[in-house]
């Protein structure tokens, strides 16, 4: 069964890792990236299935795509990242305690609990649907076939290092485009339409600006009397003894690759000269 590691003070064990910035810190000093969703392998520098040193390679990075995902479908409600009522402190419903209990041992506990049970999981394929997808969210039930399938392909890849450890990221890839072809743009509901509104919002405000998000100035309220006296005023501004800079636009991708091929081009025509 898995959550064999699982400490007896769950409480206890939770205020000893509560400091998540000394953790992520420390961590950090080996470049190994975020150890919640860090793949069991590089956590541990040993295999899953076999004995021998581990290369992070292209499966560790998809593993991780994935833990992040299982996080937000286990622990959101929905879209904008809300956090679900089963998590909260004040919520002392002995009902959730399992669930909870698969939380604090993927993502929440120390990293020699988070490894063992990630390991564990691989070796024991079948727990997934009973400790992982029996505990998504309710919004998230279509995602549900996404996940197996992705962790089947992991799975393999890290079994055998052959066709799926080689092409990970082109299957991943695949599994994605399928899983949002089969969704029906109907299905967005109206806190998801909400959420992709402001990203497109704050997707427009970036654009063009390479420092950031602007931030929109408050209108100020005009009185009647103030109106009469600004529309007197030139709707031009005064020349300014100093240009104004130009705002600088983004290069694009097809841009960077014009100036490499450009730039390749003029090497070996050197070369040929």
């Amino acid at each position: 069964m898995i959550l064999i590691l699982m400490p007896m003070n769950v409480r206890r064990d939770q205020e000893r890792y509560a400091s998540s910035l000394d953790k992520l810190l420390s961590f950090s000093e080996h470049s190994k990236g975020t150890p919640p969703y860090t793949s069991g392998e590089i956590l541990e520098s040993q295999r899953y299935f076999r004995r021998g040193h581990v290369f992070h390679d292209a499966v560790h990075d998809l593993e991780s795509f994935f833990w992040v995902l299982v996080h937000i479908c286990l622990t959101r409600k929905g879209p904008g990242g809300v956090r679900r009522e089963e998590l909260e402190e004040e919520n002392e419903n002995e009902e959730f305690t399992p669930f909870r209990r698969v939380i604090f041992c993927f993502f929440d506990s120390s990293d020699d609990t988070m490894r063992a049970n990630k390991r564990h999981l691989f070796l024991n394929p079948d727990h997934l649907e009973e400790f992982v997808l029996a505990n998504f969210h309710d919004y998230f039930h279509t995602l549900k076939g996404l996940v197996k399938e992705w962790f089947h392909v992991l799975l393999l890849a890290h079994q055998f290092h052959a066709f799926e450890y080689h092409n990970i990221h082109d299957m991943v890839v695949e599994i994605l485009d399928k899983a949002l072809g089969s969704m029906p743009a109907e299905s967005i509901d109206e806190a998801g339409q909400a959420v992709l509104d402001k990203r497109k919002v704050d997707i427009e405000e970036l654009h063009g600006n390479p420092f950031g998000k602007l931030q929109p100035s408050p209108h100020p309220h005009v009185s009647p009397s103030n109106q009469r006296q600004m529309s007197a005023v030139p709707s031009s501004p005064p020349s300014s003894p100093t240009p104004v800079p130009k705002r600088r636009r983004l290069i694009t991708l097809q841009e960077r690759k014009d100036v490499v091929k450009d730039n390749v081009e003029d090497v070996v025509s050197d070369l040929l000269s």
